[in-house]
């Protein structure tokens, strides 16, 4: 599995989110992959994700029992799992697609421009329209520490030097 953590939504606003490439099996001693075909039920993995999210932010005291009970009654908790379409093991073209976005920054180059002294970023239909020192105050807060990495790999996420991934998958 490897994580990527994003900070930023459609408009360069602060919402922190994470997305995943998960294998559909595991590698044995000699570096052969095993697939599993397992699918995880969405529902219940979005539960288990917000269950540990939360009990996580409790025990580091960020959040306490009554921020909980309002969250669980809404009908949109703000945790989403999408589980998307398998990637066939040799087509390195979605694989490539897959990782990049993991790595993907907050703002788009494509999507910005700036006319009249205002930075206009988004899609020409619905786009957010603000000063420079404006959009510079909403790039800041999805600078990382030194010390923070955005992508992090869980497992072994290569098979070992020479192993082979097997045609079943």
């Amino acid at each position: 599995m490897i994580t990527g953590i994003h900070t930023s939504g459609n408009f360069v606003n602060f919402r922190p989110h994470a997305h995943g490439i998960v294998s559909s099996g595991c590698f044995d001693k000699d570096g052969t992959f095993h697939h599993i075909p397992f699918m995880p039920d969405k529902e219940k993995l979005e539960k288990l994700f917000m269950h540990k999210v939360l009990k996580m932010m409790m025990s580091r005291d960020k959040i306490n029992e009554n921020v909980i009970e309002r969250l669980m009654s809404w009908t949109h908790s703000g945790f989403n799992v999408y589980i998307g379409d398998k990637i066939p093991p040799h087509d390195i073209q979605a694989r490539e697609r897959a990782a990049h976005y993991l790595c993907k920054p907050c703002i788009s180059l494509e999507k910005m421009s700036y006319k009249e002294g205002k930075v206009i970023y988004g899609e020409s239909h619905n786009a957010k329209v603000c000063d420079p020192l404006d959009f510079l105050a909403l790039l800041s807060c999805h600078i990382t520490d030194r010390w923070e990495r955005r992508v992090i790999p869980y497992g072994g996420c290569l098979p070992p030097k020479g192993g082979q991934i097997s045609q079943e998958g």
